[in-house]
């Protein structure tokens, strides 16, 4: 191991005790309503999906529900009265068990991401470790209070064991493996849909070129069966309920900090009126584009999805599961950059991915600036929320008044940070999929270099 990899891990180490043991976040918000759904489902004994309306997938739930498997104190119904407070005493506890959750899914993906790069780039092991302990360490209030690094390590696990498959001598089971992470990632938050396309087309050229069909089938069912199976489980308890999610989150608006919402803020300055709601849980700008963003929105996810699937097919005449990977990691970053919804939380993420996939076809000094941008990105992103957000600053235990707020005001600051922070996230991904696509006209491949 070279000393710049054992300075990252060590810098690993010691970021996560802090994280832990002496950092305080300042956005409670979705740890909170957790809580509630937790205390709902396991204590109260309320049917998920059918008494308790959620719009988070199956294995998010039952993430949000360890935590009170089993609790120190039980919940009981006799003398739990709703608003009046009485849950703050067992919030701590669930609150630490839940961070516990996401530190061991960081831990995980920490890891899979560095074994991914030891086997793809070893030369660029250490940068790549320093881009994701630096970019997940800036994004100090979201990183073990929200539910998004367990998706990373889903879609990690997925490419570790998709990539595995290039030299095992067992390419089958590496891919089954591969197939069910990416299913339970699906089942985890929805928008690991967006690699499939290019994971099965690849996996199809080559059966088709192979004759040997036994990996797709096998690959299909075991996707069908770990991606839909908990969504099945919840259907024969809870009945439709469960899709009721589907609903919830097609009917979203467009998010402030999307880039659509990044297009339109400019059109303030120029007259147009825009205004912030609040709805589907999330902070949404209004416009009168906003109907026609999200129709945008939506044929834009759909050609990512057929266009992926078309690049992956050409690609893996040569290189099938290099072609699956580096594709379907564009498609996956490319499905974040035209959603309604770009949330804060996403970027923990969206910024290992890009690491990921940018270094693929990097030199030592574009990797470098490709930590960099990550990183700063991160930082705008932490500076923008919570710091810059609100009408309220988070300042030690309390807040203090913000003179620059986003919501509701749209101030300058926020905005003009607002869209420097998407400008780079576009411009970086833009680059990273330019750059497979060059490698490809080049060596007629998607494989390493």
């Amino acid at each position: 191991m070279s000393r710049l990899f054992i300075a990252a891990l060590i810098a690993f180490v010691a970021t996560r005790i802090w994280l832990l043991g002496w950092f305080e976040p300042k956005l409670n918000g979705d740890m909170l309503i957790y809580f509630r759904y937790a205390v709902d489902g396991v204590d109260l004994g309320h049917v998920p999906y059918r008494e308790t309306d959620l719009e988070y997938p199956p294995l998010s739930w039952w993430t949000i529900a360890a935590p009170r498997w089993r609790p120190s104190q039980p919940i009981y119904r006799s003398y739990l009265t709703i608003g009046d407070g009485s849950l703050s005493d067992f919030y701590p506890e669930y609150f630490g068990r839940f961070r516990l959750i996401m530190a061991v899914f960081d831990v995980g993906a920490f890891a899979l991401l560095c074994a991914i790069i030891a086997r793809r780039r070893r030369e660029l092991l250490g940068v790549a470790a320093w881009g994701y302990v630096s970019s997940t360490a800036c994004l100090p209030h979201v990183m073990y209070d929200r539910l998004d690094i367990g998706l990373l390590f889903f879609v990690l696990a997925w490419a570790w064991c998709w990539l595995r498959a290039i030299d095992s001598s067992q390419p089958v089971l590496w891919k089954l493996a591969a197939f069910a992470a990416l299913g339970c990632g699906i089942s985890y938050k929805l928008i690991p849909l967006a690699i499939v396309p290019a994971v099965w087309f690849a996996e199809l050229r080559q059966a088709i070129d192979q004759r040997r069909y036994r990996s797709l089938v096998a690959g299909s069912i075991t996707l069908l069966i770990t991606a839909c199976g908990p969504f099945a489980h919840y259907y024969a308890t809870s009945g439709p309920g469960v899709f009721k999610l589907f609903t919830y989150h097609g009917a979203r608006g467009i998010e402030i900090e999307s880039t659509w919402a990044t297009l339109v803020l400019p059109l303030k300055w120029l007259g147009m009126n825009l205004s912030v709601s609040h709805g589907h849980g999330s902070i949404n700008l209004d416009s009168p584009l906003s109907s026609t963003l999200a129709v945008a929105s939506s044929l834009a996810l759909v050609t990512i999805l057929l266009g992926s699937g078309i690049l992956a097919w050409r690609a893996a005449k040569a290189d099938p599961v290099s072609a699956g990977y580096r594709v379907g990691l564009l498609a996956l970053l490319a499905a974040v950059v035209v959603s309604k919804v770009l949330s804060v939380q996403y970027l923990l993420w969206t910024l290992p991915v890009l690491l990921l996939l940018g270094i693929e076809g990097a030199t030592k000094k574009q990797a470098w600036q490709l930590v960099g941008a990550v990183t700063v990105i991160a930082a705008l992103s932490t500076l923008l929320y919570p710091y810059l957000f609100f009408l309220e600053i988070p300042w030690g235990n309390g807040t203090i008044p913000n003179p620059w707020p986003l919501a509701p005001a749209l101030h300058p600051l926020p905005c003009t940070v607002l869209i420097v922070r998407n400008a780079l996230l576009v411009a970086w991904v833009v680059w990273a999929g330019r750059a497979i696509l060059t490698t490809n006209n080049e060596r007629g491949s998607l494989g390493p270099r």
